[in-house]
């Protein structure tokens, strides 16, 4: 009986992995060396309409865009649904500090409420 409880674990343990990515914290500044590539992970569910856009062009002295991408690998047992993610690349190109702003925007002909979200990534680039 108690192999049964520890597979139980295991398997809600591997289910609740989402998107198989540690969604990044937006309250940690986030430390990266010069011409380095990093990615920023957003939970997402594109099956809701809703998704990850810019709210303000990147300081380009500093920062590219390298893209984008959707995984919707696994599903929780905490939430019904799809758990997955939005991963955005960036590589950084000068010293400095700046921020990545992203607003998690309703689908077209939904109005915006206050459980939309606005995350503001502090990036710090050094040598």
């Amino acid at each position: 009986m108690k192999l049964g409880g520890t597979l139980v674990v295991v398997l809600a343990m591997v289910l609740s992995i989402g998107c198989g990515k540690e969604i990044t914290d937006s309250s940690v500044p986030l430390k990266v060396g010069l011409e380095e590539e990093f990615e920023i992970v957003l939970s997402a569910d594109q099956s809701t309409g809703y998704h990850w856009e810019l709210l303000q062009l990147l300081d380009e002295s500093m920062l590219r865009y390298l893209g984008k991408e959707y995984s919707a690998h696994g599903r929780s047992l905490a939430k019904p649904g799809p758990d997955g993610c939005e991963i955005w690349r960036f590589k950084t190109v000068g010293v400095g500090e700046t921020q990545i702003i992203f607003g998690y925007l309703v689908p077209d002909g939904v109005e915006f409420s206050d459980m939309d979200s606005v995350n503001v990534y502090e990036v710090q680039i050094t040598r």
